[in-house]
């Protein structure tokens, strides 16, 4: 990839550590994945399901429209997960944490993969719901009926303003 690489302007706010970036994905429900088709952009915010080892997004959708088009014609994107720690009145600052990455994304065609990643997705994104387990129980039936993409991470930059 002949992607230019840049340093970050304020060494101070980079997040560096593993386990710090890990961190700030999985305390967040939503990523922001921008693509790029024919030299037009798109951006898309979905919710996801996170796995590691290696580190993958999983997220649902339509196999048709924009975001599959743009998906098929360029599986390189670039996301972001963003935590918001709000706006510190008097000090014209904004706290937050931010991972971006570099990633490859693809739909999840095998049954079995499309299952483990829709039980992944209940799982994240329905933690303590009393209708979890029903759900996880009928998954099996959903996998016909839905897209699956898969973003394997490539690389990970992080920031923080604290």
């Amino acid at each position: 990839m002949d992607t230019p690489k840049y340093h970050m302007r304020h060494p101070d706010k980079a997040i560096a550590d593993r386990a710090a970036i890990l961190a700030v994905v999985r305390g967040q429900r939503f990523i922001t994945v921008a693509m790029c088709h024919d030299n037009e952009p798109y951006l898309a915010t979905v919710n996801h399901a996170f796995a590691e080892d290696p580190d993958r997004f999983y997220f649902h959708g339509s196999d048709k429209g924009r975001k599959a088009d743009y998906i098929r014609a360029n599986p390189l994107v670039w996301g972001q997960v963003l935590e918001d720690n709000g706006y510190k009145p008097g000090e014209c600052e904004h706290a937050y944490r931010c991972v971006q990455f570099d990633g490859r994304a693809r739909f999840v065609d095998d049954p079995a993969d499309k299952l483990a990643a829709l039980k992944l997705l209940i799982t994240q994104q329905e933690p303590d719901s009393p209708r979890r387990e029903q759900r996880l129980a009928g998954a099996g039936k959903a996998v016909a009926g839905v897209s699956i993409v898969r973003v394997d991470v490539l690389a990970w930059t992080g920031k923080e303003s604290k």
